[in-house]
């Protein structure tokens, strides 16, 4: 299987208000933009195949490609995924991540290893009681091919209507899909949480609380044994594990009755 990322740094920047003169997912802390951070623990995570959705003209390194995309504010709910369509994978996972996110080596790995064959989105529900973010947010998506079907279906009805909308575009696509595929017992929409220092910037003052936070409380990753991504996965082998040792078990309980 090849699986692809797509670092989405594309949408509308009302927000950030060009804030320090670059783009959100341009922003440094500790002197590396947000973006080329995503990209370097991409490669480090052992993905080659990279792509990086943008509307702006931006040096990158040599091997992440660069895709051009155009988002007005009109499409900008749909337009966010669907002008990433055609770079989809076809023969493996593709990791749709949000370019302007610092993620944590904890939720990084979240994201990179999906607890189910179905459609995994990694994020926080709620407010952060690391950053002091008082708002949920979602960080990236990962799905298969059978899925991209449905991906595009949920996605293009988020574009509909998009002034009567006020979740943001990932979260908007995460309740279609939910909504969509609640009757579809195939195929599983998955939302693990993660409360750290992971975060995305959407507004100035995001990124300068960061900041302040990231210097005055001592950071330490969430153990895997406390990751509700890790701990469901270990429940799953578990069971796996116990459901194979009970079988031999009776298995041999009724040779040794027949031998008798």
């Amino acid at each position: 299987m090849n699986d692809r990322v797509i670092l989405l740094a594309a949408g509308e920047m009302k927000r950030w208000k060009n804030y320090l003169n670059v783009p959100k997912h341009l922003v440094e802390i500790e002197g590396e933009p947000l973006l080329h951070r995503l990209i370097r623990q991409c490669r480090h995570s052992g993905i080659d195949d990279i792509r990086v959705a943008t509307q702006h003209e931006v040096k990158l390194p040599e091997f992440a490609t660069r895709i051009q995309v155009d988002i007005t504010l009109k499409d900008h709910y749909a337009g966010k995924f669907l002008s990433t369509k055609e770079a989809w994978a076809t023969d493996g996972r593709t990791f749709l991540i949000f370019g302007d996110t610092w993620l944590s080596a904890t939720g990084f790995k979240a994201i990179m290893t999906p607890i189910a064959d179905g459609i995994c989105f990694v994020g926080r529900r709620g407010a952060s009681s690391y950053t002091g973010c008082p708002y949920g947010e979602i960080f990236g998506v990962s799905f298969t091919p059978a899925h991209q079907q449905s991906i595009a279906i949920a996605a293009q009805k988020t574009g509909q209507g998009y002034g009567a909308k006020r979740a943001a575009a990932g979260w908007a696509l995460y309740r279609q899909l939910s909504s969509t595929l609640a009757e579809d017992k195939s195929t599983e929409t998955i939302f693990v949480d993660i409360d750290d220092f992971s975060e995305d910037f959407d507004y100035p003052h995001d990124y300068d609380f960061w900041l302040k936070r990231s210097k005055d409380l001592p950071y330490t990753a969430i153990p895997e044994i406390q990751n509700p991504a890790f701990l469901r996965q270990r429940k799953k082998v578990r069971r796996n594990n116990l459901l194979v040792g009970s079988t031999v078990f009776f298995f041999g309980l009724m040779i040794g009755w027949l031998s008798i």
